[in-house]
């Protein structure tokens, strides 16, 4: 078994079902008999450039897409404004 047709066999595992952890990536890799540590797990889903979804692992093929971020700059100025008012002058 080497690397290629083991990370072969991870994308076309997460392509066909919802896998959450790398424990049940790890348990869908022994049923194929491809035994992998959880260190090759990780290795593989970062050179496979995997992500994270609340589906399981994706290719990132516009499947994962970040929640927007506060706007930091109209944080700032809301806490400056409300701290202004109580006189705390750090703004």
């Amino acid at each position: 078994m080497n690397k290629s047709y083991r990370q072969s066999q991870i994308l076309k595992l997460i392509r066909g079902r919802n896998l959450h952890t790398q424990d049940e990536l790890a348990r869908a890799l022994r049923a194929l008999k491809i035994p992998a540590t959880q260190v090759t797990l990780s290795r593989d889903i970062r050179e496979l450039g995997l992500v994270k979804t609340a589906s399981g692992y994706s290719t990132g093929g516009g499947e994962a897409v970040a929640a927007p971020g506060p706007d930091v700059a109209a944080l700032a100025r809301r806490c400056c404004g409300i701290f202004g008012r109580l006189r705390i002058f750090w703004c």
